[in-house]
């Protein structure tokens, strides 16, 4: 995983004895350490820098592009410990960070594209207006929505498209999608009733959100996701099945914190009985 921080910057310093840069020694000399100051902070430097090289392969840093590795380095290293050299360095570590989200954004918005990215300038921008607290092109919640909106959804949305098509999986008119895997027998709660389940919930990558653990757990129909609350009043009790919630019938576009926007869920669902009618 790529990744950087003040103590890779930090670490960089000790590069500099061994690769030319503008203001530095050659690679090949020797540096003389004058005093016990000179001393302690090259060898701070040495030993801080030893994850470097691990740094260097995220960034594919090779003898073509080294002297312009090192250059960044010293761009970013405070010549002074002065309020403005400490601000300029840490919006250069802010643009690092920012560059590692902008990759994943890539990767998120245009999966598979190799021509499509996410535009460089707009998305300085953006950091610049989020700098300034500039809300005027877009609020911070504006934002938000906007991308979970585009992201979410539409991974959300493309999951339910292809899954209707698998081999099993029933889309019943809501939208709803069931794989039965054991059809029950018994009764078919209703929107009142409190009913005992066996249950796993997922995301549709398979991340867990909730389990009773492989044990009968008691739930009121009228408190589930819409969804939920369709398969439990249609399904008869002794039923074991998946069940594909799209996000309109699960947590929708206003989830709980832990629950993504827009969310499609898996649900791993066996009704074992109706407590109360």
């Amino acid at each position: 995983m790529k990744r950087i921080s003040l103590l890779v910057l930090l670490a960089a310093v000790a590069v500099w004895a061994f690769y030319p840069s503008k203001g530095s020694v050659a690679s090949e000399e020797k540096i003389e350490l004058k005093n016990f100051n000179d001393s302690i902070s090259f060898a701070v430097a040495m030993l801080v820098s030893q994850d470097m090289s691990y740094a260097m392969q995220d960034y594919a840093i090779d003898s073509t592009t080294i002297d312009d590795f090192v250059q960044g380095i010293r761009d970013a290293f405070p010549v002074d410990d002065s309020p403005k050299a400490k601000a300029y360095v840490n919006g250069l570590l802010v643009a690092a960070s920012a560059m590692e989200m902008l990759e994943r954004a890539d990767e998120a918005i245009y999966p598979g594209d190799t021509v499509n990215k996410v535009n460089r300038e707009m998305f300085m921008n953006g950091l610049v207006a989020t700098a300034y607290n500039n809300g005027r092109t877009m609020t911070t919640r504006q934002a938000i929505d906007y991308y979970n909106r585009i992201v979410f959804r539409s991974v959300s949305e493309k999951f339910m498209r292809d899954n209707r098509n698998r081999p099993g999986v029933m889309l019943q008119p809501t939208g709803l999608q069931y794989k039965i895997e054991k059809m029950g027998k018994g009764d078919i709660a209703t929107y009142s009733s409190v009913v005992s389940c066996i249950y796993k919930t997922t995301y549709p990558n398979g991340a867990l959100l909730f389990s009773s653990r492989g044990v009968p757990e008691e739930l009121v129909v009228k408190e589930q996701v819409p969804g939920i609350i369709e398969a439990l009043t249609t399904l008869p009790v002794g039923t074991k099945c998946k069940v594909y919630v799209p996000w309109e019938l699960g947590y929708g576009s206003n989830s709980p914190e832990r629950i993504a926007p827009y969310s499609a869920l898996v649900y791993d669902l066996e009704i074992v009985d109706i407590v109360e009618k």
